[in-house]
């Protein structure tokens, strides 16, 4: 069984108050979630992973975003600086 854990009244606020905002408010937002999803994710990916250097522990992260492709142009840009 799934709990929620916001009643129907506050969600029906906040679904308000996104309506009202305009698009600029809304990209914000969007973007806010973003930012702090994704620095959620790479603390977690250092936090299991300790053992791993800066430059391993990115390039996994950016395979795990952006795939194999990137992460080996990643890796090779890396070699040649």
């Amino acid at each position: 069984m799934e709990l929620d854990p916001e009643p129907p009244e506050v969600r029906a606020r906040m679904i308000a108050l996104l309506r009202q905002a305009g698009p600029a408010r809304r990209l914000a937002l969007a973007r806010s979630l973003t930012i702090a999803t994704r620095a959620l994710s790479w603390a977690g990916q250092c936090r299991r992973h300790p053992e791993r250097d800066l430059a391993t522990a990115e390039a996994e992260f950016v395979r795990l975003l952006y795939g194999d492709d990137l992460a080996a142009r990643l890796i090779a840009w890396r070699a040649r600086a």
